[in-house]
């Protein structure tokens, strides 16, 4: 009986495949390691979800509406008050 464990990281170009186990499985597995990668890379963008649509207002902050007033202790320092308006 021959066994191996694989691990195979698609999308990463060094040190993406791993094969341990039983040595005359272990060498036939590791030569077709281009094959592997290759469908496993295909398999998984089969099944990855389609990509959300992408919506411009997502990060866009509301208007800022400043309103100054004078504060008490200077006449050079004002007390800003933040208003979002939607």
């Amino acid at each position: 009986m021959q066994a191996v464990v694989l691990v195979a990281i698609p999308g990463k170009p060094q040190n993406s495949f791993k094969c341990f186990g039983a040595k005359p499985l272990e060498d036939v597995i590791r030569n077709l390691r281009p094959v592997v990668m290759q469908d496993l890379e295909s398999a998984l963008a089969q099944h990855a979800p389609a990509p959300a649509p992408e919506d411009p207002t997502l990060h866009e902050l509301p208007p800022l509406v400043i309103q100054k007033t004078k504060s008490r202790m200077s006449r050079n320092w004002f007390v800003g008050t933040f208003v979002f308006v939607r």
